[in-house]
């Protein structure tokens, strides 16, 4: 380990003087004692709050595009809820060949290391839908909005199940809390005209819902999460709404 990662290591250790049980904070405080100790570093002269490249918040975009289709939209939802990330949906004006035209946006507000993760994501889950729904069993329906919003549903109860069996410490949760509110803060600051918006699902269409709840059961995320290079960092718990639109 080098003494960057060595630091980065420590100022996670100090933090959880802010929360935690009283022996989860004492081992804490021993641990970033010792690693100062081992690899010479001074432990007065580390400050806690100090962001690495890695923790700092920035935002990228992941469509552009004259229209909004249902599967990123549906897509953006997951990626809000399980994937550390913040939404912003936004429609800006840019000239092409000559002409002024409106486009839609979708910005991801994260970690640079998330976002990454979340674009990808983002990607892989808008062919999965078009897949699910090209692929139905019953060709019979029609009603495509109605199968779509009944895979994300699926999708959306699968991924709870699988994040219900993690074990999260009540120290891991503390962090999980001050992440999200950072990011909270920031997107205040960067899109202060943000006004929230729900998907507002329409499962009218029993049929076509249950058929796509079923579908979207089967979409295996996995194999994606899988491709980066690293292990992305535990999901955090959903924010009350799923997008936001700007």
């Amino acid at each position: 380990m080098n003494k960057d990662a060595v630091i980065e290591k420590i100022k996670k250790l100090l933090r959880m003087k802010r929360g935690g049980a009283p022996g989860e904070i004492e081992n804490a405080l021993a641990m970033a004692a010792k690693l100062a100790r081992e690899h010479a570093i001074d432990l007065a002269s580390i400050n806690p709050d100090e962001e690495s490249s890695r923790e700092r918040l920035t935002h990228l975009h992941a469509l552009m595009g004259t229209r909004l289709p249902l599967e990123a939209k549906l897509a953006g939802g997951i990626i809000t809820k399980f994937f550390n990330v913040s939404v912003i949906v936004s429609r800006v004006g840019c000239v092409e060949e000559g002409r002024f035209q409106k486009r839609w946006k979708v910005n991801l507000v994260g970690t640079e290391w998330d976002c990454e993760i979340a674009k990808y994501i983002f990607a892989f889950l808008q062919r999965a839908f078009r897949v699910v729904w090209s692929r139905r069993e019953n060709r019979r329906l029609r009603n495509r909005e109605a199968f779509l919003n009944g895979a994300y549903i699926g999708l959306a109860v699968r991924m709870e199940n699988e994040r219900a069996r993690e074990v999260v410490s009540d120290s891991a949760l503390l962090v999980i809390d001050r992440q999200l509110a950072r990011r909270e803060q920031f997107v205040e600051k960067m899109f202060p005209k943000l006004q929230n918006q729900d998907l507002n699902l329409d499962n009218s269409a029993t049929a076509a819902t249950y058929a796509g709840v079923h579908a979207g059961k089967n979409i295996n995320i996995r194999p994606a999460m899988n491709q980066p290079a690293q292990t992305p960092r535990a999901a955090l718990p959903a924010p009350e709404k799923q997008m936001a639109l700007l």
